[in-house]
């Protein structure tokens, strides 16, 4: 297999001298980019994420036939379905 004629940084960490005794510590790996937070996520099962998302696609539906199946508003049913089944999963897991 070839080398690359790049040079490749070492993914183990860097030591480097932080005060004059010697003592050695682990440079911490540069960021280059701002890591947003993330958003909370359901319970640890794999699975909840889909469940969370069907359970809204369900209720969305649901407010679009209470509405009498009028088109135009599928974004705001799905922000009410999602808003009603997020606060019982809250609610639940409180």
């Amino acid at each position: 297999m070839a080398k690359n004629s790049k040079s490749e940084t070492s993914k183990t960490p860097r030591l480097v001298r932080n005060n004059g005794k010697g003592a050695a510590t682990a440079a911490a790996p540069a960021r280059t980019e701002v890591e947003s937070p993330r958003p909370p996520q359901p319970a640890s099962d794999p699975d909840s994420f889909e469940r969370l998302n069907e359970m809204i696609r369900i209720r969305a539906y649901q407010l679009y036939e209470q509405r009498g199946r009028a088109d135009g508003f599928e974004a705001q049913d799905w922000l009410q379905a999602e808003e009603e089944v997020m606060e019982q999963y809250r609610k639940r897991t409180a």
